[in-house]
């Protein structure tokens, strides 16, 4: 590939709210074109667009987070390369965590909590077929985390 172009952006905003409510909204976007054969260049993700709504109480101790994030169909796809479109998702996740020691806090949370049924457009099988790699359904996690 000898002529090709590849531009992109990034956009981060946190907002103070009300109520120890804190938002932060981010847009990721990347254009990328092979201008020798004329079509996208492979392996390159659709936009994503995520929203976190998290809080501060207790003194910054407890901070729960509701996390939103909307990616969109990506058929800016390479023919050459054999790539497929892949649809839009959308997911929901709840997490949860607690400072109980200055060197010490636990963490909980649901990712995917409406279990939606998604592939990321660079998952994908590696034994020479287009069949798509779904990501994990509806999963808890907890944790305890040490800071040494």
């Amino acid at each position: 590939m000898d002529n090709a172009v590849k531009t992109g952006f990034e956009i981060n905003w946190t907002q103070q709210l009300i109520l120890g409510l804190q938002q932060q909204i981010g847009l990721a976007y990347t254009y990328a074109q092979d201008l020798q054969r004329d079509e996208p260049l492979p392996e390159i993700a659709p936009m994503d667009i995520r929203y976190t709504l998290i809080g501060n109480y207790l003194e910054g101790k407890l901070r729960p987070e509701l996390v939103f994030r909307h990616v969109l169909k990506q058929n800016r796809i390479s023919n050459e390369f054999g790539e497929t479109q892949t649809p839009s998702f959308s997911l929901f996740d709840i997490n949860l965590q607690y400072q109980f020691t200055k060197y010490a806090n636990i963490s909980a949370g649901i990712n995917n909590v409406l279990d939606a049924n998604y592939y990321e457009h660079l998952s994908r099988s590696v034994r020479g077929n287009n069949l798509p790699l779904f990501a994990p359904g509806q999963n808890a996690f907890a944790s305890v985390n040490f800071v040494f």
